[in-house]
C-alpha cells in the first residue's frame, strides 16, 4: 500500500491541494510533529512553517537522535530526510517500523530534494507513507498533512 501512496504521490498531492481549508490554525488540534532534518536551513524553513501554522514541532539533527524521540514522545506525524549522519532516513522508518505496535501506525513522510523510482521503492520497503521534495512548499505542506491527521478547519 505505501508503494502507491509513494507511486501515486502527484496523484495525492492533487487531490490535497484540492481540499478547502477554513483557516484555522492548527494549534487547536495539538498536532505533534517530528522534523527529522540535518540540515539547519532546511530544518529551520520547515519548522518555521510548521510553527507558524500552529503545530508543535521537535527537530531531531540525525536518525539516532530521531528514534530516541520517537520512543520517548508520542508524535501525529514524522517528516524524514533520507540523507542524514549517525543513521539515514532509511534505517530509522526501519527500526521504528519494527518497535511501533500492531494497532497504532504513525505515518512517517520522506523529505528529499531527489526521488528516483529506485529510491521511491526504497522508501516504500522500509515503511515509509508517502514522501515530498524539497523545497516544499506551505500550501502543499497544509494539505498533506491534513491528509494524514484530523485538523480542525478542514472540511
Amino acid at each position: 500500500m505505501a508503494l502507491e501512496l509513494l507511486r501515486g504521490n502527484a496523484d495525492r498531492q492533487q487531490q490535497a491541494a484540492a481540499l478547502p481549508f477554513a483557516g484555522a490554525r492548527a494549534a487547536e488540534s495539538g498536532i505533534r510533529i517530528l522534523l527529522a532534518e540535518d540540515n539547519a536551513i532546511a530544518a529551520k524553513v520547515l519548522f518555521t512553517l510548521l510553527q507558524q501554522k500552529g503545530h508543535r514541532v521537535c527537530i531531531a539533527r540525525d536518525g539516532q537522535e530521531a528514534l530516541e524521540l520517537l520512543q520517548a514522545e508520542q508524535f501525529h506525524l514524522a517528516f524524514v530526510d533520507l540523507r542524514m549522519p549517525r543513521m539515514d532516513g532509511f534505517e530509522l522508518t526501519r527500526r521504528y517500523r519494527q518497535l511501533e505496535s500492531e494497532t497504532e501506525h504513525l505515518p512517517i513522510l520522506a523529505l528529499t530534494a531527489n526521488a528516483p523510482e529506485d529510491v521511491l521503492q526504497q522508501c516504500s520497503e522500509v515503511g515509509m507513507d508517502d514522501f515530498l521534495n524539497k523545497p516544499v512548499e506551505p500550501e502543499l505542506l497544509d494539505r498533506v498533512i491534513a491528509s494524514y491527521v484530523e485538523v480542525p478547519g478542514y472540511v
